[in-house]
């Protein structure tokens, strides 16, 4: 005779119980279904979003050490509307430095914090806007940069630090590939 397996132990088990335990035993799986919901929903729901991007601007002219040159930090959410930036952005401070920073084209309306760190090469933003939201394509902040000495660099974004919140009474974040923007400071001759 075979050992029977840990299922078949459970049904023979459950088909011994009285109806009392029975029905304990449904209302546990009910319980579980109920707390299990509300996550099952919420992933699918946030599976119809549209992805939208956080991206840089990509620099017109040809970077030399001392020119100071813009970069914008935009969002483009693709049809879905959004209400809230939050990113870290992250250079070398050896090669570029923030001179300033604007937030006057932004869609944002209201900024936790707008902040730069020539010492660390750290850039922080965490923006948003009330209901309904933004869609579309916009500056989120614009920053005037120097370069520093000549060579190739990179601007790029902390993947643990950027999202871009859907205005979806959640907060999904849209974004999930993230770019970064090779730099290269060429020297005059």
């Amino acid at each position: 005779m075979t050992t029977p397996t840990l299922i078949e132990r459970l049904v023979i088990g459950y088909k011994r119980q009285p109806a009392r335990n029975k029905a304990t035993v449904w209302g546990v799986i009910l319980v579980i279904v109920l707390l299990l919901a509300p996550g099952i929903l919420r992933q699918n729901q946030a599976s119809n979003l549209r992805p939208g991007r956080i991206y840089f601007s990509e620099p017109k002219n040809t970077i030399t050490p001392g020119l100071i040159f813009p970069i914008e930090i935009r969002v483009q959410t693709s049809g879905t509307a959004i209400n809230a930036v939050s990113t870290l952005v992250k250079y070398d401070p050896l090669s570029l430095e923030v001179v300033s920073m604007t937030t006057a084209d932004s869609f944002c309306v209201y900024y936790l914090n707008n902040s730069f760190d020539n010492i660390k090469g750290e850039i922080s933003i965490s923006c948003g806007l009330p209901n309904p939201g933004f869609q579309g394509d916009s500056i989120v902040v614009h920053l005037d940069m120097r370069a520093k000495v000549a060579g190739s660099t990179t601007i790029k974004f902390d993947q643990s630090q950027t999202e871009v919140l859907a205005n979806d009474g959640h907060g999904n974040n849209i974004v999930h590939d993230l770019p970064t923007l090779p730099l290269t400071i060429k020297q005059l001759l």
